[in-house]
């Protein structure tokens, strides 16, 4: 596969990448989706809230557009794939940005639900658990790849609240992905009701101009130039995905039903 050596920007920050070209994109790791520039506007629109984070990418492919903006302030970035062959490709893009970074950035590999492999991945650099934030973009591609990614967010994230931090403070993650055909994204309530933990959605206007959104909608930021939408709007959604702090215990894979008192019928009437 070719590769050319190109620029990212978004506002005032730009990476350096370098990009797979040519017609042969079957090798998704190997392309920048447009859900990735979503959350790479997302990290670029919040890099002061990110300063002295842990930051955790999923499925972060060769050029890992969300975790590279990340590492410009945060703490520690650990940029990871399932499938070593994009990994190499991926540290050659952090070290041709490495003089740019805040972040000391790491690339390792972590294959989706499992648990020891992200328990040891960092040795003493971040244990376990002691991410802040965990970013994902176009990670919701089939029904097979749901059910690992939430264990693996499930085992990323502190098992509890912290009772001494805000609902804002907690650590979070963040998935932007694409509705796609078979509607794979319609495993995520109940996977994230057995893993306690809840979402919420973040609106694109909140960050993302109309332009911006126009041009998605309508495939003008798809990586195949030589595949237009043909009219197919696209949506995406970026979801936040948290610890619940009350956790029901599922029954059956079925949250338990809150119990309501149903007080007595009026007395008949004669």
């Amino acid at each position: 596969m070719a590769l050319t050596r190109g620029t990212e920007s978004i506002g005032d920050h730009s990476l350096d990448l370098y990009l797979a070209e040519g017609e042969d994109f079957d090798f998704t790791g190997e392309v920048i989706w447009p859900a990735a520039r979503i959350l790479a506007h997302w990290v670029v629109a919040n890099l002061p809230a990110l300063a002295g984070k842990n930051v955790l990418e999923l499925g972060a492919g060769s050029s890992p557009l969300s975790g590279l903006f990340a590492a410009l302030t945060a703490k520690n970035v650990v940029l990871t794939d399932g499938e070593p062959a994009v990994l190499e490709r991926c540290r050659q893009n952090v070290r041709l940005n490495s003089s740019k970074f805040a972040a000391n950035c790491l690339v390792r590999h972590l294959p989706w639900g499992d648990g020891a492999a992200l328990a040891t991945m960092t040795g003493e650099t971040i244990p376990a658990q002691k991410f802040d934030v965990l970013l994902g973009s176009d990670v919701i591609y089939s029904e097979v790849s749901v059910p690992p990614l939430m264990e693996t967010i499930d085992a990323a994230l502190p098992a509890a609240v912290d009772p001494t931090l805000t609902a804002d403070q907690q650590p979070y993650c963040l998935l932007c992905y694409e509705h796609r055909t078979g509607n794979p994204q319609r495993h995520i309530p109940p996977l994230l009701l057995q893993h306690h933990l809840i979402s919420s959605e973040i609106p694109l206007a909140s960050f993302l101009s109309e332009a911006q959104r126009s041009a998605l909608s309508d495939g003008r930021l798809s990586p195949f130039a030589m595949m237009p939408s043909q009219g197919t709007e696209m949506r995406f959604t970026l979801l936040r995905i948290a610890r619940d702090p009350a956790p029901r215990p599922p029954i059956g894979g079925i949250a338990a039903p809150t119990q309501v008192e149903v007080p007595p019928p009026p007395p008949a009437v004669e």
